[in-house]
């Protein structure tokens, strides 16, 4: 599943103001479906629909969703009986409302729980929420009770959502939240985050998967700490949610963090843990967080956006564009994987799944954007660090982890300027990748205005021998433009990212540390269109090399989801 955020929309009509961006909800179905195609496609099997505040966009957003989930299904003849025979499987979505008023998570319920779109766990309606209601306290109970505030919400929950369902011959939800862990006084690691998971899974009793959300760190702290959050789920006897995160890169008031993810290194981390699980124990849910998160950027959903400046900016738009669809791609390989019976080897890549994946930050690191009255990310509140001190040591997880201009950094994932690049393989080949180049801003098709970006000095040239299945290299990363080149007998494709690395006027009013990504796919060597672009593709020389791309995007998945569904 992907957690999906109702106010923001990638296609079609957006209420209130013309950009998808605009926080509204949108009246546009067949928007909708395209977005379910595309993560269908891509292995998952549905969206965890986030209801944050009262707006009455989330209502209307919730019922066109619905609406929209049921037409993409009933136009593919998809239900759970063509699954179960091995035919077109069906979209689902998961509510996800604030905890903090059990009475709207019964009442949300009840609008679609018939809905054969609503996802069910052995005939129980799934629902989320955000905090899940309780708030928790200091794990030494210094200052609360946790014992008493989870036994109270539990006999709120059954009172006021278990119970009026029952009365109407539904069986008792599947309660699956995202609950915020206790803090342990003194500590902000992985051994407090673990012994907070236990203390909720003790006294939250009617939880029956937890979900840690894990997209605001590293990604060496998120793979421990959700293989800690399986521990403790499996030691009360409970399932679990575990996660699959973009680069966490908010840039607003309140909440300016960056947590690189190294290309896709953190991503590939993650997803390792939960393949590998703990003890042969697999997580049973794996959900992103998120699909189309606008505004923290850890989206892995398509981007079909633009970005006009800040407020009261008179700088030129210096970008149009933040697509993450590698991470996407990139992940599908690793769903199927996850899918396979616990212990699996790694599956033989397919030949549709071939591809160069890439990842680069468009300025420096250490930019210094005099423009931006935001200013550069720094570390979250999550690290106890000095912001201004450059690698003054943080008290946090289980690595020596320090602040590089404000920002957070591991001994894994340093702050550092690099163009990474991940392959995905059958057979092994030649990569090259070049760094500054001249770049030209192509605006065909985009509403933007053309730039140049000059090269800064030489650019640099560096060849890779990569071998089959999955692996990924780094080289620095100069301003203007970048390139991904593979070669091997018969085939000879490269791309060019159409977004280049700059440093001048044109990035000094905005810092942004978000990840921009490109796919090179090697069974098509063609450009991908739309949200999904990321870059210019220079076509093979030998055109009988088969156009997949085109027939794939059309084709639902087949098959059954299986017990652990992503």
């Amino acid at each position: 599943f992907a957690h999906y955020m109702m106010c923001f929309h990638c296609f079609g009509n957006c209420t209130p103001g013309p950009q998808c961006s605009s926080q509204g909800a949108s009246d546009y179905l067949p928007g909708y479906e395209t977005e379910m195609e595309i993560a269908q496609r891509h292995g998952l099997d549905g969206f965890a629909l986030e209801w944050l505040g009262d707006a009455a966009y989330y209502n209307t957003s919730y019922y066109n969703i619905f609406a929209a989930c049921e037409a993409f299904n009933a136009r593919r003849g998809a239900t759970a009986e063509t699954a179960a025979r091995g035919g077109s499987v069906p979209f689902y979505l998961i509510p996800m409302v604030d905890g903090g008023n059990y009475s709207h998570v019964r009442e949300v319920l009840l609008t679609h729980i018939d809905s054969p779109c609503m996802y069910h766990v052995n005939g129980r309606p799934a629902v989320s929420s955000w905090g899940g209601g309780v708030k928790w306290t200091r794990t030494d109970a210094k200052s609360g009770n946790n014992q008493t505030a989870g036994a109270l919400r539990s006999a709120e929950w059954v009172r006021d959502v278990v119970k009026p369902l029952g009365a109407l011959g539904y069986a008792p939800p599947y309660f699956m939240p995202f609950l915020y862990p206790p803090a342990e006084p003194g500590s902000t690691g992985l051994w407090n985050f673990g012994k907070g998971q236990d203390d909720i899974l003790s006294n939250f009793t009617v939880v029956d998967a937890l979900w840690y959300w894990g997209c605001r760190d590293l990604g060496d702290t998120v793979a421990n700490a959700s293989l800690l959050n399986l521990e403790a789920c499996r030691r009360h006897g409970k399932s679990v949610v575990a996660p699959v995160s973009a680069p966490y890169s908010p840039h607003g008031p309140g909440n300016n963090v960056y947590y690189t993810g190294s290309g896709a290194r953190g991503l590939i981390q993650t997803w390792m843990a939960h393949i590998n699980g703990v003890n042969g124990s697999q997580p049973d849910f794996v959900i992103y967080t998120t699909w189309n998160d606008l505004a923290e950027h850890h989206y892995l959903g398509p981007y079909n956006h633009t970005f006009w400046g800040l407020p009261n900016e008179t700088q030129p738009v210096w970008h149009t564009e933040f697509p993450h669809m590698a991470y996407l791609q990139l992940s599908a390989y690793f769903v199927r994987w996850y899918k396979l019976p616990s212990g699996s080897a790694a599956p033989v890549v397919t030949t549709d799944e071939e591809a160069v994946f890439f990842f680069y930050n468009l300025q420096p690191v250490h930019n210094e954007c005099p423009g931006d009255f935001y200013g550069r990310n720094v570390c979250g509140d999550y690290y106890p660090c000095n912001a201004t001190a450059r690698q003054g040591h943080c008290d946090i997880c289980d690595n020596c982890t320090w602040c590089d201009d404000g920002m957070a950094a591991t001994a894994d994932f340093p702050i550092e300027d690099m163009l990474y690049v991940t392959t995905l393989l059958r057979t092994p080949g030649t990569l090259i990748l070049e760094s500054g180049l001249p770049f030209e801003k192509d605006c065909t098709g985009l509403d933007c205005t053309g730039w140049s970006i000059p090269a800064a000095g030489t650019p640099s040239k560096q060849s890779f021998s990569v071998p089959a299945g999955y692996h990924s290299v780094k080289i620095p990363l100069l301003q203007g433009g970048q390139r991904v080149s593979f070669s091997r007998p018969g085939l000879s494709v490269s791309a060019t990212g159409t977004e280049g690395v700059n440093t001048t006027e044109l990035s000094k009013g905005v810092c942004n540390s978000q990840t921009f990504s490109g796919v090179l796919e090697l069974a098509s060597a063609r450009p991908l269109q739309g949200p999904d672009r990321g870059h210019r593709t220079e076509l093979p020389k030998r055109t009988e090399v088969p156009q997949r791309f085109e027939s794939r995007s059309t084709q639902p998945i087949l098959g059954s989801p299986g017990p652990k569904t992503v």
